[in-house]
């Protein structure tokens, strides 16, 4: 039986509904479940789970929706018990009675040493929770995303003239004086300060500077827009000279999509007026000419590499072993990514051999189109559109596991791309669900599957056991995305 409810006007973030949810499904009984936030996006998953029932449908993107399949009338309250204990359980550890301010301002007064902090809020309220953080002199890392141009350029001129960092909006990743913050890794101290537009392409340029040898003295984040021709590059250019000022940094590297031409050139005269220190380059899919101080690279991975190397380090790059694909012929290919970097960078290496090769970061794709899975495609799975009430797929990757299975329920040789991004903040064991699916297909998978792990041997997800559970379940895996898709090009070439 199917039972909806809809508690009007109650909030909870989607990290919290995720867990929520992941608790409820453990109960004897419930075969199918949905705690979500009444969005458009969440409506479409209710749908293709068969929850969404004509009262769900009308709620607005307010409303709590509490979707469940079970066996048994029984069966349902006792899982909305459930439920309702889960949402009311206090975050705060037991004895825990510390003050928990509830604005920025009570906040610092009751913290006055304090000079940082996150803010994750819908963005309708992030502008303003930014402006009095800068006013009361804390630095900024903006988690949140929908946040006006305008508003952003404002903001960030605002900090540059208090001499504070705003990272962000949409900033997921950043490494400070020794501190991981949101979506970050665990990597070794050393010399290489990293300035990025883009979150998991600097996790992969972070991770592998790691396992090359090398360690990171700071990873600031500027928010995917501070290069595009409205923001200008004002956070990237104070981002910069900070690190051109910071001792512990002796090489620095730059990662973003590409900027307009305009952008680019204004940075690069930044960078010759004011920079000194060698500086390594990775516009993804764009290019420049490198001078005795700058570095241009053509894939995260080649940046990693070259300024493991301006730091001082000897390495040299030896090409993975990986098993060697007989009798496969890929009539498509379909990239599921978590991480939006990577899979622009998969866009821009794939697109050279499939020109009708589709992709919601190039293209308006309708939700058939990308439920359908017929076409070579490249997903970013963490757009925007993908992530209103419900948590980044790198938290909470159900929506990528639910197009995975149809991938590998289509009658044909289908090349399927996954990222796995590990590192705090990232999904626990992001690769139990693939495993599983590929269990329950068994013999009848016809789809050959490549697995790029961004990661270090640090972090919490083990990276050896993540690797090793995925290559028993069939599973090709490689140490970068730039080496996936080479074997990727190779296959397609065939």
């Amino acid at each position: 039986m199917i039972q909806t409810t809809i508690k009007k006007g109650l909030y909870y973030d989607s990290v919290k509904l995720m867990l929520v949810t992941n608790k409820v499904a453990e109960v004897d009984g419930v075969s199918s479940v949905a705690v979500v936030m009444g969005t458009d996006l969440n409506k479409d998953t209710l749908k293709r789970n068969g929850l969404l029932t004509d009262e769900a449908a009308c709620a607005s993107k307010t409303d709590l929706i509490i979707g469940l399949k079970a066996d048994s009338e029984a069966t349902i309250q006792k899982a909305l018990e459930v439920i309702d204990g889960e949402l009311n359980k206090s975050v705060a550890s037991d004895g825990d009675t510390a003050l928990k301010p509830l604005s920025i301002e009570t906040a610092v007064k009751n913290y006055p040493a304090s000079n940082f902090c996150i803010i994750s809020v819908p963005g309708e309220y992030a502008a303003a929770e930014v402006q009095n953080a800068l006013k009361e002199g804390l630095n900024v890392m903006l988690f949140s995303d929908n946040v006006s141009v305008q508003d952003e350029i404002r903001l960030k001129e605002m900090a540059v003239k208090k001499d504070l960092l705003l990272m962000g909006p949409d900033c997921g990743t950043a490494h400070i004086n020794g501190v991981p913050i949101c979506f970050s890794n665990v990597v070794t101290p050393g010399n290489i300060g990293i300035v990025a537009a883009s979150g998991t392409g600097c996790q992969e340029v972070m991770t592998l500077i790691d396992k090359f040898g090398g360690g990171l003295s700071q990873v600031i984040g500027t928010g995917g827009r501070d290069l595009s021709k409205d923001v200008k590059g004002i956070m990237t250019k104070y981002a910069l000279k900070l690190l051109q000022d910071d001792d512990k940094t002796r090489v620095i590297t730059l990662i973003s999509k590409p900027p307009a031409p305009e952008i680019v050139e204004d940075i690069l005269e930044y960078i010759n007026k004011n920079i000194s220190k060698p500086l390594i380059i990775n516009f993804i899919g764009g290019s420049g000419v490198s001078s005795d101080k700058i570095k241009f690279s053509c894939s995260l991975k080649e940046a990693a590499i070259a300024a493991v190397k301006a730091s001082g380090i000897t390495y040299e790059d030896k090409p993975e072993t990986v098993p060697e694909v007989k009798n496969f012929y890929p009539e498509n290919v379909i990239g599921l990514y978590t991480g939006g970097t990577l899979a622009y960078e998969a866009y821009y290496e794939l697109k050279s051999v499939i020109p009708g090769l589709k992709s919601n970061l190039k293209d308006n794709l309708l939700e058939e189109e990308i439920e359908a899975l017929a076409d070579d495609l490249v997903l970013d799975l963490g757009d925007d559109r993908f992530t209103q009430g419900r948590a980044h797929p790198m938290i909470d990757p159900s929506f990528r596991n639910e197009l995975f299975k149809m991938a590998l329920a289509q009658k044909k040789s289908t090349l399927i791309l996954l990222d796995f991004v590990l590192g705090y903040g990232s999904n626990k064991e992001p690769q139990s669900t693939v495993i599983k699916l590929l269990s329950q297909a068994a013999e009848k998978v016809e789809a050959l599957v490549l697995a790029c792990i961004c990661g270090t041997y640090k972090d919490p997800q083990d990276y050896n056991k993540v690797k090793k559970e995925l290559e028993e379940a069939g599973v090709i895996v490689f140490e970068s995305n730039i080496d996936m898709l080479t074997q990727a090009k190779r296959l397609l070439k065939k």
